[in-house]
Formats: structure tokens, sequence, C-alpha cells
């Protein structure tokens, strides 16, 4: 049989599915998100070959992985105009076998900024945590089109094949990816996300369950370090788990 792990795949978009209980040591779960809500639903991947271990391990035949984390102005995530926003994003780019490509990082500035030497009250306590100074992001930063362009250009020179999209991989799934939805809507093109990620993130937290692993309870709060820490985890989760065979 087949070994296979958890991860959770959110699915910005109405997505018709079906339930598979099935008994293997893991399974492959979709988060699907509509009006009414988020609902998880468990589904059989037994055809995909590659969850076979072999010598010459690979996780997933030609693609590509960008595990991914945000540092915010807040925890308010709905898809809405009065969410909170991304200030940093940081990007480890791994291959099919999660052998590191590349990283990215970058501090986001917004218009409002310009005129604010400090964070405005509302944005105090995030400041409590993630302790990025507003001027720094000022200084360092770049604007939501230039980050867009960046984050494109950054995929592009690291993934020749325009058809080969890289798996956004999160251990705060719905969070991220609604923060990196954010970032392409505000640019005013929205739908360049789909042209430049796989239309699914992971949620790789049920991988860190099913091997042992922790969670990091006490994040770095540094974007590019909190996604290499992740990227870790998860070779941390593999080998437990004895993916990659004895």
């Amino acid at each position: 049989m087949l070994d296979l792990f958890l991860v959770i795949l959110f699915v910005p978009f109405p997505l018709k599915t079906c339930m598979n209980i099935i008994n293997a040591r893991l399974a492959v779960a979709l988060v699907q998100s509509n009006k009414n809500g988020v609902h998880i639903v468990l589904k059989l991947m037994g055809n995909i070959k590659i969850f076979k271990k072999k010598e010459n391990f690979m996780f997933y035949k030609n693609m590509n992985f960008v595990f991914f984390d945000f540092e915010t102005t807040g925890i308010n995530a709905n898809g809405l105009d009065s969410d909170d926003i991304p200030i940093e994003l940081g990007m480890i780019l791994t291959d099919e076998k999660l052998l590191f490509k590349d990283s990215f990082q970058t501090y986001i500035t917004w218009p409002w900024m310009d005129s604010h030497i400090e964070w405005p009250p509302p944005y105090q306590n995030a400041y409590k945590i993630h302790k990025i100074d507003i001027n720094t992001i000022k200084k360092n930063g770049e604007p939501i089109d230039h980050t867009i362009f960046n984050i494109k250009e950054f995929i592009n020179e690291n993934i020749k094949d325009s058809k080969n999209l890289p798996t956004l991989v999160s251990d705060n799934a719905y969070f991220d990816t609604l923060m990196m939805h954010k970032l392409f809507n505000e640019s005013g093109s929205p739908y360049e996300f789909y042209k430049t990620f796989h239309y699914t993130t992971w949620d790789i937290n049920i991988l860190y369950k099913a091997a042992g692993v922790k969670k990091a309870s006490d994040h770095n709060h540094d974007a590019l370090g909190d996604a290499a820490n992740m990227w870790h985890r998860t070779l941390r989760s593999l080998q437990k788990i004895n993916y990659f065979g004895s």
C-alpha cells in the first residue's frame, strides 16, 4: 500500500469534492472555501505513484514548493478590505525533492505609512510581537506593485517552465493565503496570483502531527526565518515517519 501523508489544501474558490475514508498511514485533505465557510474533505489519492518510497526520493514529480510566511499588522483575515495587512514576506523555494533552490525576503510598504513615524494605535499590539519598526519598512520596503513584480521575477528566475507553477506551503494556510491574495488584489491584478502560484496551498500542520513534530510555538517573527523553520520541520517530519527509507 502506498505511504501517504496528510496535508491540507486551501482552495480559494468553490470546488466539488467527494469523501473517501481510507485505511492508510496518512491521507490527503482538501480544505474547500465557499460562501458558507470552510469545509474539510478527505479524498483518496491512490493514483499518485510518486508517493511510493524510492531510493531516488521524490516528493512530487516535477513540482516546486514555496514555504512562505508573513508578518502582518494583526490577525484579521476574512477576505475583506478591513483585514489586517502584510508588512513582510519570506519565502523558501525548493524543488520536487524538497532541496533548497532560493530564498526571498521583502518588507512591504503601504501608502498610508508616509504620514506616520510610528505604528497607529490599532497596530501597536502586533508591533509588540513582530517588533518591526515602521521606519524600517519605509526605508527598506517596496510598494505593493514592486513587491508583486519581485515575487514573479523570483519565481520566473528559478522555474523556467511557466506551466509548472509552484505550490505554496504554510503552517497557517488560511491566513497566509488570504494575505498573499490581498497583495495581488491591492496591486490591481488579482488574477496574476493564478499565473504565479498553483491555486492550492498546503497546510503542513497535519504532517507535523502525524510525525509527532511540534509546530514552533515561539516564532522568530522574522518572515524568512519562520519560512526556513517550516521547511526544516517538514524534512524532519518526513524523516520521522521514515519516508526516506532506511
